[in-house]
């Protein structure tokens, strides 16, 4: 995911715009030029049900190939919660 933000935001963390925190779920926050801030979090229960299917015990290279297309067809409405303050 980092790799994605540096890449798509020019954020980084060698120009200090980028700056990583613990926190308990995958979320991105984000402060826009009008000053504004945009938080993006993943969805916790498509998550959970998605590593689920990812952690069974013998998962085939087709099978995470088809998961990994499943991930790609997500609407994003039901990937990720978007909070704008």
């Amino acid at each position: 995911m980092l790799d994605g933000l540096q890449v798509t935001t020019g954020c980084t963390f060698g120009n200090q715009k980028l700056t990583l925190k613990n926190s308990p779920g995958i979320t991105a926050e984000f402060q826009l030029p009008n000053k504004k801030q945009v938080t993006v979090s993943v969805n916790q229960t498509t998550f959970d049900k998605l590593k689920k299917k990812l952690l069974l015990e013998k998962v085939s290279n087709h099978e995470i190939q088809e998961l990994a297309q499943l991930i790609a067809s997500i609407h994003e409405e039901d990937l990720f919660v978007i909070r704008k303050e």
